[in-house]
């Protein structure tokens, strides 16, 4: 049905296609780099093409009359992966007649007041800010990088910032009686038999208490005690939300300062957030001394849109 309302929509709506504006728009398509994904192909690139052959005419209909310049501004809306089934005219024509009907639709739909309808206006308010985040990281932050040099001036200012955490690797025994605790580490037993023994909730899949290698923000308010205890030493009885811990110490890896090439990619992570939002407000700055806008703050009071 769908099928046949698109072919009686082309039907009122012929296309007249101007052969030497597609060849134009063919040569533009087969200079890009198009791939299979589903995302939209974009802005095209123009390289030489002067401003007279843009203008070309490449079809008309009753109520549209497409430049090669509309063509490629409307090409910019399909996916890649259909962009790259276009070999030849007729390819880009059949492209072309179903850019048209969306087109037609569109009137259509305008017409008869959906563009009214509250939905469709949150619709389209939410593409134009998807259109808006696009631009910006297309426009702004993937043009981005950070240099060798900046990454040096980073490093040499602040490179005691990049380091590997002290971690440890402990085993633990949980209980829910402080004097309980003492009793159990009294006991002249392997400490993971103690565990698999007395451990309230000890893990399925790892019924021997031990816990691979964690930094100080795992263990909350008793992270101190743990960290102080040296290989081999068990702590005494440590409370946490309700319940009652000793902990063995398994092993320990001390806090590593980061050369400079192992820092580069932490330096990336904190250094181009910290760009890209310098970059943006200085589009932004530009755009307003461009497009000033002036507030008339006597009709803005009149509106009464705070109630005092």
């Amino acid at each position: 049905a769908k099928r046949a309302y698109l072919n009686s929509v082309l039907e009122k709506n012929p296309i007249q296609f101007h052969n030497a504006g597609l060849e134009a728009v063919l040569e533009v398509l087969q200079k890009q780099t198009i791939t299979d994904s589903d995302n939209e192909l974009g802005e095209l690139s123009l390289f030489e093409y002067k401003p007279d052959m843009l203008s070309e005419p490449c079809l008309q209909t009753s109520k549209l009359n497409w430049t090669v310049a509309d063509v490629l501004v409307q090409l910019g809306q399909i996916k890649n992966k259909q962009a790259k089934l276009i070999h030849d005219s007729r390819g880009l024509q059949l492209v072309l007649r179903g850019l048209v009907a969306r087109s037609v639709f569109y009137d259509e739909a305008v017409k008869a007041g959906f563009d009214k309808n509250s939905s469709v206006i949150n619709s389209i308010a939410s593409a134009k800010r998807l259109h808006k985040t696009r631009f910006v990281q297309q426009a702004i932050h993937d043009t981005l990088a950070i240099s060798n040099s900046e990454r040096e001036d980073e490093y040499q200012k602040y490179g005691d910032q990049y380091y590997t955490a002290e971690m440890v690797k402990v085993q633990v025994l949980l209980t829910n009686d402080s004097t309980r605790a003492l009793r159990i580490k009294q006991q002249r037993k392997p400490f993971g038999d103690l565990v698999k023994q007395y451990s309230m909730r000890p893990d399925r899949e790892n019924s021997n208490g031990v816990l691979d290698w964690y930094n100080r923000g795992v263990f909350g308010e008793v992270a101190d005690p743990i960290f102080a205890l040296k290989p081999g030493e068990i702590s005494m009885p440590l409370r946490k939300d309700g319940f009652f811990y000793l902990v063995k110490m398994l092993e320990k890896q001390p806090k590593v300062q980061l050369s400079f090439e192992e820092a580069k990619e932490r330096i990336d992570a904190k250094l181009l957030p910290e760009k890209q939002i310098r970059v943006f407000r200085k589009f932004i700055d530009t755009l307003r001394n461009e497009k000033p806008v002036e507030i008339d703050r006597t009709l803005l009071s009149e509106l009464n849109l705070i109630e005092t």
